[in-house]
């Protein structure tokens, strides 16, 4: 699992509703929802040792050139439809989250923006807008992964999870990473944005100081 060094603060949160709420059957014809995995070099962590153990399983290198929309595009070709998730994922409580992920219907995003691409994916739905959309460089992939939100107004899974609900704060390898997420599934984050207006959210390259002040 996931380890990180220094000092860490939990904090409480506020929730906020969605806009949609999802769809649920009982089940998918008997068989569980295809993952992909999107992990450097394609080694993954034992936070997503569940995921390893589903009946179909894709592991992307996310060291690959394209970033996200690359490897979402390949996925797309392999399945109808499928669950991506990044290896700085850990599920908590594995009965929990993959008992929701198998019952919905439709795509879907596993948090409130931004979605940090974790979802269920229709390959159809995305390829229609996204076939030839590429992502050159990290920049590209961030503001492309809000554009994804303002695409597709997909309901969400879990919409107690956003930055604002962050669980805390740690530092890793000595840079700080907020983690988001709930008691089923938790998520670090090494870039996020809060008041839009530091250096660090205009420039989307790290954890907003206004966010990072509430722990000095």
């Amino acid at each position: 699992m996931r380890t990180a060094s220094g000092r860490s603060w939990l904090r409480g949160g506020w929730r906020r509703p969605s806009r949609r709420q999802a769809k649920f059957s009982q089940s998918r014809n008997g068989a569980p929802l295809p993952v992909v995995l999107w992990c450097p070099g394609r080694e993954t962590t034992d936070g997503l040792a569940s995921a390893i153990e589903r009946g179909e399983v894709l592991i992307l290198d996310s060291n690959d050139p394209g970033y996200e929309m690359s490897a979402l595009r390949l996925a797309c070709t392999t399945y109808s439809q499928f669950v991506f998730l990044k290896e700085s994922v850990t599920i908590l409580k594995p009965d929990e989250f993959w008992a929701v992920i198998d019952r919905v219907q439709g795509p879907a995003w596993l948090s409130q923006p931004p979605s940090m691409y974790l979802g269920v994916y229709d390959s159809l739905t995305f390829m229609s807008r996204f076939a030839g959309v590429n992502a050159d460089n990290k920049l590209d992939s961030i503001r492309l992964e809000s554009e994804l939100n303002r695409v597709f107004r997909w309901p969400v899974l879990w919409p107690d999870v956003r930055d604002g609900t962050y669980k805390r704060v740690d530092f890793v390898d000595g840079r700080p990473e907020i983690v988001i997420g709930n008691d089923v599934w938790e998520k670090h984050k090494g870039t996020a944005r809060w008041c839009e207006k530091c250096p660090a959210c205009v420039n989307l390259n790290g954890v907003c100081e206004e966010l990072l002040a509430d722990f000095a």
